[in-house]
């Protein structure tokens, strides 16, 4: 019983400590703020307009169509056994 728990114990430090990389992205955007917000490339950058996915997605239809196209394209000509979408 107690090498049953030992192990068991062993297991879940490790299923811990095997998941602290993660851990990692949880503040990456502030880190990154603090990082490069004295650079000249960012201190310097215009504001960003904020618009709604849906009207990016409509402004940019064209180009999203054909950069997707274009990675369709890619695809059934380099994956072996790629199922091709319907056209």
């Amino acid at each position: 019983m107690r090498r049953a728990r030992t192990i068991l114990a062993l297991a879940a430090a490790l299923a811990v400590a095997a998941s602290t990389p993660a851990w990692s992205w949880s503040n990456h955007a502030l880190l990154t703020y603090w990082t490069f917000k004295n650079t000249p490339e960012v201190a310097e950058a215009p504001d960003v307009v904020v618009e709604s996915f849906d009207d990016f997605l409509r402004a940019q239809e064209k180009d999203v169509a054909d950069l997707l196209d274009g990675v369709e394209s890619w695809a059934r000509t380099t994956i072996p056994k790629y199922p091709a979408r319907p056209d």
